[in-house]
């Protein structure tokens, strides 16, 4: 809607001219200063952002990478998280997908949905697992794909936890954080 699009951007322009007429608050060592006092709260924040980001269909590697800028000394808790995360995810999705009705979207490419059943039946996990893993595609489109096409849920959710465990040990492994 027309009114919402503008309070978002009215609020968008209040916090660029808050910044432009505070960048002293904005400092590195102000900015640090705050993260390091409010630890608790944003590592709370991050956890229950992980949770949900799937919802929405937001990819998790940017989180993953907030989470490694965020905690550099807690790369235990960023995979953890991200990884609880997007398991939780994975599974709200895969049992509300009919709820949320990404089935009437995907039975009009009938065709399509036909071939990528068959794929899902025959080479389910390992396509769940490498679409995981991949980096670039979000992986809660396969989360609905494994819904959609009734693969069996402890097959589908192992093959998510163990790519999306190698993509995020992969992310944490060549962070500059991890040389320290």
């Amino acid at each position: 809607s027309s009114a919402a699009s503008d309070v978002y951007k009215r609020q968008v322009c209040s916090v660029l001219c808050y910044y432009l007429l505070n960048r002293d608050q904005f400092s590195p060592h102000r900015v640090a200063s705050f993260l390091k006092d409010h630890h608790t709260v944003l590592l709370l924040s991050y956890f229950i952002v992980s949770m949900v980001r799937g919802w929405f269909l937001i990819p998790s590697t940017p989180f993953v990478v907030a989470g490694i800028l965020l905690f550099p000394d807690q790369l235990f808790w960023v995979f953890g998280i991200s990884l609880l995360g997007v398991t939780f995810s994975g599974a709200f999705i895969y049992y509300f997908a009919q709820y949320l009705e990404m089935d009437r979207l995907v039975i009009k490419k009938k065709k399509h949905m036909e071939r990528g059943e068959k794929g899902i039946n025959r080479f389910g996990f390992w396509v769940v697992l490498a679409w995981s893993f991949f980096p670039v595609v979000p992986t809660d489109l396969i989360c609905y794909a494994a819904s959609i096409t009734r693969m069996h849920f402890w097959k589908f959710i192992a093959a998510l936890f163990l790519g999306e465990a190698l993509l995020i040990a992969c992310l944490l492994y060549t962070s500059d954080a991890a040389d320290d």
